[in-house]
């Protein structure tokens, strides 16, 4: 059976990340893109930051399903969490 379009993260979404601090951010996912110059075009990397949590690069989570958590690397990629670290006792989301 195939994905529902609307489980998974697609460029411009806006979404709500709740936060180690349990506060909410609401971000909106502008993909890498290429910009025209005089003779060659510039690959425009972005990025995300949440602030003193860290920042990623916005392509980590284009393509991947809206729910999981994600730990932030230190190279600004995305790892899922396990169900368990997700969900532990003292999380916000029981």
């Amino acid at each position: 059976m195939p994905e529902d379009p609307f489980n998974i993260i697609q460029p411009h979404n806006h979404f709500i990340v709740l936060l180690p601090s349990e506060n909410f951010k609401v971000l909106d996912l502008k993909p890498n893109s290429y910009v025209p110059s005089l003779s060659f075009h510039v690959l425009t990397i972005r990025s995300i930051s949440l602030g003193k949590f860290g920042s990623f690069l916005t392509n980590e989570l284009i393509g991947k399903p809206f729910g999981p958590s994600w730990e932030i690397l230190p190279d600004k990629k995305l790892k899922l969490l396990e169900r368990e670290a997700q969900y532990d006792e003292g999380s916000y989301l029981k």
